[in-house]
């Protein structure tokens, strides 16, 4: 007997896929933008570190330091000091708020800030700084007159015409100015001043001008005289005061004072004792 033959099934078997492994994947493109990024970002600290260190000034002051130097060895530097309409400010005062030395290079110069420091000076109204090159500083000065002595806290100062204080007036000093007295005497002195030289009847007796309340003038004469001025319409109130002291010799008079105040009215205080009127009628009584 025969052996029986097995049939052999052959089967495929399908294919096994590996896994893929995960990877991140950086393109040039990716990888330069972030080195760019990177780089910017470093200069970028690197200047705010040197710029608050001041690093960035001081090499351009070093720059400019070495250009005055080279300026000044080709002759450009200060050799002179030209100063005109100086009366009263001070030589040395001017020479030190210039802040410039002989030798220096003129180009480093500022005309517009020594300007500045010229006018912080009491004398001085304004000016005109000018570089001359190649080696003069020009100076003109416009000075401040002094209209008045402004006596305030028993201190007497020289005052101008915008009442700025010029100087303390020096005790064996006595110039030939009126005195104004008070608080805001200063600066309301030039419109009485002005309307004062017209009358030189009112000027040559006055002994000071007193400053009540911020808001009028008090005059005080020789002889102890006071006259009371009034807020508003000074000029009349001059113009009456000059006709009683030139027409009526109020000065030659026992007055002690005039109330101007009232338009049109003058009030005389005198000195005189009252004397009672004869055949006067006793008051009856209540």
């Amino acid at each position: 007997m025969l052996p029986l033959k097995r049939k052999v099934v052959i089967r495929r078997s399908k294919p096994r896929i590996a896994p893929r492994k995960t990877e991140t994947v950086w393109s040039w493109r990716t990888t330069l933008l972030a080195a760019s990024v990177f780089f910017v970002l470093g200069i970028l600290v690197s200047g705010m570190l040197l710029w608050r260190s001041g690093w960035f000034q001081k090499q351009a002051d070093k720059i400019t330091a070495s250009g005055l130097e080279l300026t000044r060895k080709a002759g450009f530097a200060v050799e002179d000091i030209l100063v005109e309409g100086r009366n009263q400010t001070d030589k040395d005062q001017i020479v030190s708020v210039l802040q410039v030395e002989t030798g220096s290079p003129i180009l480093a110069f500022n005309p517009h800030d020594a300007l500045k420091r010229l006018g912080d000076i009491s004398w001085v109204k304004s000016g005109v700084v000018e570089r001359r090159l190649p080696s003069t500083i020009f100076v003109r000065l416009y000075e401040r007159e002094p209209i008045a002595l402004w006596q305030n806290n028993k201190i007497i100062k020289l005052i101008d015409r915008e009442g700025h204080v010029l100087r303390d007036l020096g005790k064996d000093e006595s110039p030939n100015l009126p005195l104004v007295v008070g608080e805001g005497a200063n600066t309301h002195a030039a419109d009485l001043i002005a309307q004062l030289l017209q009358y030189q009847s009112i000027l040559t007796p006055l002994k000071a001008a007193v400053r009540v309340s911020d808001r009028r003038w008090d005059l005080h004469l020789i002889n102890d005289i006071v006259v009371k001025l009034p807020e508003e319409n000074l000029g009349d109130a001059l113009d009456r005061l000059h006709k009683a002291i030139t027409e009526q010799q109020i000065m030659e008079r026992n007055i002690v004072g005039l109330d101007l105040r009232l338009p049109g009215r003058m009030i005389i205080e005198t000195n005189d004792p009252i004397e009672p009127q004869k055949n006067a009628k006793p008051d009856s009584k209540i």
